[in-house]
C-alpha cells in the first residue's frame, strides 16, 4: 500500500475510512480497511486490475523487455494522472 501512496501522491485516507468506534493508542479512530464505502477504493481496484491486465496480457508478451507498468507509470505522484499530450514534440508530422 505504501507504494500506492507514493505513486499517487496521497495517503491511506484517499481510499479508506476511519471507524469512530475503534480508537487507537493515540486516541484517533483507526482505519476500517474492510469498509468499501468510498468510491475511490472501487476505482483503485479497477485501476489495479487494469495494471495487472496490461502487465500479464501485453507487456509480458514482448520478449526480452523486462519492464512492467505500475500506478506510477501514469500517475507520477499525482492522484489524477495528467492527460497525454504530444504537443510541442517534433515527430516529423505536420499539424493542421
Amino acid at each position: 500500500m505504501h507504494q500506492w501512496e507514493s505513486a499517487l501522491g496521497t495517503e491511506c485516507e484517499a481510499c479508506h475510512v476511519r471507524d469512530p468506534q475503534k480508537l487507537g493508542a493515540n486516541g484517533r479512530p483507526q482505519f476500517d480497511y474492510a469498509d468499501d464505502s468510498k468510491p475511490e477504493k472501487a476505482t483503485a481496484r479497477v485501476m489495479y486490475a487494469m495494471v495487472e491486465d496490461v502487465n500479464s496480457n501485453y507487456i509480458a508478451k514482448i520478449e526480452g523487455l523486462g519492464l512492467h507498468v505500475s500506478c506510477g507509470t501514469c500517475h507520477r505522484g499525482r492522484i489524477r494522472s495528467e492527460p497525454f499530450s504530444d504537443e510541442g514534440e517534433d515527430r516529423g508530422v505536420e499539424k493542421k
